[in-house]
């Protein structure tokens, strides 16, 4: 099969979703390139099944670690506590949240110090500089990539819903058909799939957690929704 239409379809199954219109632009390259349509699509729908297989089980890793870490301990009685409880069920005592420092503030300036380094090289070379640059250029966005997904995941009610407020418009992953250039798409989902992860993570911790407090539940659900999260 044509390495084209191979981009294309690794391109369009990425978010582990292929719409018509994706389907259909596939399908009329390949008629277009001689690929037999059907063998195409026999293809397409074996690469979108091992996807939504991999995202499944990642989502499941993830459930189950999040699970494993929901628990705090009581510092009066050692009880274990709920994330984001601020009273122990069994003692009466206070649970000291202030010790949450994971603001996006944070995490954004972290980035701020990459970023610099990025525009540097791109005021020096520009975006479409030789493919020894653009390599860089990539690094760059796995190097945000993994501050993004190691950065400690905000504990309190206010800055859970101050990072996703702030997060989740970032959080966004561009299809084959948002963005002209394939280069440009790709490294702007680099870092993108890695705050929509994120975002997916503390909201299954305060989905948990948060189920007595209405008002915010809703907020979170709200977020979970530009998500598409269900």
């Amino acid at each position: 099969m044509q390495p084209e239409i191979e981009n294309l379809i690794r391109l369009a199954i990425a978010d582990g979703e292929i719409t018509e219109k994706e389907r259909s632009i596939i399908l009329r390259k390949a008629e277009k390139l001689g690929e037999d349509k059907d063998e195409v699509e026999l293809i397409l729908d074996g690469e979108l099944t091992l996807i939504k297989k991999d995202l499944q089980i990642e989502q499941q890793n993830q459930s189950e670690s999040n699970k494993k870490e929901i628990l705090n301990k009581c510092p009066s009685c050692g009880a274990n506590v709920a994330s984001f409880t601020t009273k122990c069920s069994i003692c009466g005592g206070k649970i000291n949240l202030n010790k949450d420092s994971s603001s996006i503030k944070e995490l954004l300036a972290e980035l701020a110090i990459v970023e610099k380094e990025e525009g540097k090289l791109l005021s020096e070379y520009g975006f479409w500089g030789s493919s020894h640059f653009l390599e860089k250029i990539n690094a760059f966005a796995n190097k945000k990539a993994a501050i993004i997904s190691f950065f400690p995941d905000p504990v309190s009610k206010e800055k859970i819903l101050e990072f996703l407020a702030k997060a989740v418009p970032k959080a966004e992953i561009k299809s084959v058909f948002q963005i002209f250039d394939g280069t440009e798409r790709n490294l702007h989902n680099i870092t993108s799939t890695a705050w929509n992860k994120k975002c997916k993570e503390i909201i299954i911790t305060a989905r948990f957690s948060m189920q007595d407090d209405k008002k915010t539940f809703e907020k979170i659900e709200t977020y979970a929704k530009q998500l598409s999260m269900k």
